[in-house]
Parts: C-alpha cells; sequence; structure tokens
C-alpha cells in the first residue's frame, strides 16, 4: 500500500532550499515486494524565515522497510530522491533542508501504463465489456485513453439536451 502523505510544514533552520520556490513531494515505501506507487502530491513554499520542509506521512504497517520521500520543482515532476527513512513504525516525518546525495531519479509511476488503478476500471477494460466500442472507467482514464473532455474546433454555440424517463409505479 503507497503511503499516506499529509500537508507538509515549514520550520526554521539552516536550508538550501530557495525561499518562495514552490517544491512539490510524494513518498512512497518499500517491503519485501519492492517500491510502492506513490502517495498523492504534496506543495510547500520555503520563506527566508523558515526555509525547511517538513514532510509527513501516516505510519506504515511493521511489513513497510523504509519510506522514500521525492522532490522536485514541477507538479508530477518528482525526480530527487531525498531520503530513505527506515520505517520503525513511530517515524512519520522527515525534515527537507535542501540536501540530496542521492542522483536524480524518479518514483515508481503513480499509474504504470497497462494497470488499471482499480477493480472498476480493470472490470471496464475487459474486451467484452464496450458501448458502441468503446469502454469508459471514470472521468478521465489515462490507461484507455479515455477523456471526459469533449472538443471540436472552435464552435461558436453548443446545445446539450438533458432527459430521463420516470419510473414506472
Amino acid at each position: 500500500t503507497a503511503p499516506t502523505q499529509t500537508a507538509p510544514t515549514l520550520s526554521a533552520g539552516k536550508s538550501t532550499l530557495t525561499p518562495g520556490t514552490k517544491y512539490y513531494y510524494i513518498v512512497t515505501a518499500t517491503n519485501a515486494n519492492g517500491e510502492t506507487y506513490a502517495s498523492l502530491e504534496f506543495e510547500a513554499t520555503p520563506t527566508a524565515e523558515n526555509g525547511c520542509v517538513n514532510v509527513n506521512w501516516q505510519p506504515m504497517s511493521a511489513a513497510t522497510t523504509a519510506i522514500n520521500i521525492y522532490r522536485g520543482t514541477e507538479s508530477f515532476g518528482e525526480n530527487v530522491l531525498v531520503q530513505q527513512v527506515a520505517n520503525t513504525g513511530g517515524v512519520s516525518s522527515m525534515i527537507d533542508s535542501g540536501q540530496s546525495q542521492n542522483a536524480p531519479q524518479s518514483p515508481p509511476m503513480y499509474f504504470p501504463s497497462g494497470v488499471p488503478s482499480s477493480a472498476y476500471d480493470q472490470f471496464f477494460h475487459l474486451t467484452n465489456i464496450s458501448v458502441n466500442g468503446a469502454a469508459y472507467a471514470g472521468p478521465y482514464d489515462d490507461q484507455g485513453q479515455q477523456s471526459s473532455t469533449i472538443s471540436t474546433g472552435n464552435p461558436a454555440s453548443a446545445t446539450i439536451t438533458l432527459g430521463w424517463e420516470r419510473p414506472a409505479r
């Protein structure tokens, strides 16, 4: 299971993070099977007074061996493994002061290609489930190349008709 990250906080301290720059964070967990997918992304903007970012997550089970903290300067662009924190069951935060001894690397993809993100999505990706040749699993389904966006050139107007039937009594 991917860790649940909570909103980062700022604190005073010596830091090489640039004040006023937004930094984006995700966390992953490692166990005997490898590394999980990423948590939800959170952002923090250090200030001159509070230059350190406290990255927080919910405590993980004993099966989790470590937590990886990734940072980036673009949304969904976390490419610096800031630190790996051993899971003791009680540690659920890390202070990022801008230091990293790790070469740039990317965390596992949020929804890797070809892997449905839920059982619901998986059902709608079955080859025999479709309506007029199209299957639809959610408001946006990046695995099935399906989108809720309707686009056409530069229309001058659009008409949308909604309808429903009253159930028989």
